[in-house]
């Protein structure tokens, strides 16, 4: 029996270190399996931080034009200064169109004045409607307005010591007048008033 239980002993001895190094080289595993997780870990958070700088770079050139963006954009700006500048001849060609219209419009308007005082200093003075009446006849000037001149000749009779007219007593001496129509060079029949 002693060599049973010497044998019996020397077997348990070999299953006790047996176990011993099964339980090292198990925590040496578990201490491995960490390590490697933690290698995993930080394996992750790197691939994360390179996609967001990937992604940054990405956004950050999508900032820049490329070649072929700036060769569309010297092209639009070309057709927008083609596009102008043909605007721009045509503005100034109504311009210098209106320019010679307003021209002559002025000139025939200029000359109207004219020919109507040419034609007014031809015609003789018309008939006074009063024959027994004695008139005066004024040539009307730049600016002068019937109650202008109405108001001068009344300035001159008070001093004189001659009554008032008024400006329906002038339109009664001058048939066909009209106040707003009188112009430079007309002549009108002033009534000469009696003594006060």
């Amino acid at each position: 029996m002693a060599a049973d239980d010497t044998a019996a002993l020397a077997e348990r001895r070999d299953f006790e270190e047996r176990y011993k190094r099964m339980v090292a080289e198990l925590e040496d595993m578990k201490d491995a399996y960490r390590a490697l997780q933690k290698r995993t870990s930080d394996l992750a958070s790197e691939v994360a931080r390179l996609r967001d700088e990937n992604l940054q770079h990405t956004q950050a050139q999508t900032k820049y034009a490329t070649r072929e963006d700036l060769r569309k954009l010297v092209e639009k700006m070309q057709e927008i200064d083609s596009k102008r500048e043909s605007d721009r001849k045509l503005v100034l060609e109504q311009l210098e169109k209106l320019a010679n219209t307003t021209a002559n419009s002025f000139a025939a308007l200029e000359s109207r004045p004219q020919r109507r005082q040419q034609e007014e200093e031809k015609k003789p003075v018309p008939p006074p409607v009063d024959p027994n009446q004695e008139y005066y006849t004024y040539v009307v000037e730049p600016g002068n307005t019937l109650s202008d001149i109405v108001n001068a000749y009344n300035e001159d009779f008070k001093k004189n010591g001659k009554k008032r007219i008024t400006v329906q007593q002038v339109l009664q001496a001058n048939p066909g007048l009209k106040p707003e129509r009188i112009f430079a060079g007309k002549k009108i029949l002033i009534p000469v008033p009696g003594p006060q």
